[in-house]
């Protein structure tokens, strides 16, 4: 794959290394693993027509996972119960009233992937009470703290080194959330060596997450990360990660 040098940036941390940023939207994932691009992704919970929608299949055959047998659920009543599948871990995250990460490790041995982390996001009940007005200005908390609690999961549990995102608002591209995530990118790597490149992915709006890092990359002062509570539970060999503060 040839990288457009407009679609490409890198942050130097503190620690002395240089993070790859590059921006492909609308690449597909499938292009991506094989490239060897991404060998993690951190995805919203948004099912269907979505990010996630588009490439569940191929993420599922990649970690080891089984589809959702729709016929069986359907007649079962569209059961709510939660099953070792994308979409049923999805739907039960999108619908969770509290913040909590999904990390699915990858479950077989050839698999290209390290796993997914599975985000809530704009449209998860979990961030009702923080959208006020609905679809007004992003609480930049969520979206920083989902991001970099995702990211550390990776590369600590994972050994993670070439991370994919997805923008975590609905059906939109808005800046305030893509800034998070490269505010979070920065704190994780001023203090973690050894992740060596994060890459955007978008299928809708254009995003600009490269002139974000740039920006970023050039502050003397970019803060540091403050820690928040973390309850973490196994579920069928997946991490479940409660975030509270």
């Amino acid at each position: 794959m040839i990288l457009n040098k407009e679609n490409v940036t890198s942050i130097r941390t503190r620690l002395g290394e240089d993070v790859v940023i590059n921006y492909l939207p609308n690449c597909s994932i499938k292009t991506l693993v094989e490239e060897g691009l991404i060998d993690t992704i951190i995805v919203d919970s948004e099912d269907g027509f979505s990010h996630l929608g588009m490439m569940r299949s191929f993420l599922s055959a990649e970690l080891g996972l089984l589809d959702r047998n729709v016929v069986k659920w359907f007649l079962g009543g569209c059961s709510d119960e939660l099953e070792l599948n994308i979409s049923s871990l999805a739907d039960w995250n999108r619908s969770n009233p509290d913040i909590i990460l999904i990390a699915i490790p990858a479950m077989i041995d050839d698999s290209r992937l390290r796993g997914i982390v599975i985000s809530p996001y704009e449209g998860s009940r979990s961030y009702a009470k923080y959208a006020t007005p609905e679809y007004g200005k992003p609480y930049r908390d969520y979206f920083y703290n989902v991001t970099y609690e995702a990211i550390a999961h990776a590369k600590n549990a994972w050994g993670a080194k070439n991370i994919g995102l997805m923008h975590m608002a609905r059906m939109r591209t808005h800046l305030d959330v893509t800034t998070c995530q490269i505010e979070a990118i920065c704190h994780f790597c001023d203090e973690h060596k050894g992740i060596e490149s994060f890459t955007f992915t978008d299928i809708f709006d254009p995003n600009k997450p490269i002139e974000i890092a740039k920006t970023f990359n050039v502050l003397k002062d970019r803060g540091a990360h403050r820690h928040i509570r973390l309850k973490k539970e196994v579920k069928f060999g997946c991490e479940f990660i409660r975030m509270e503060w």
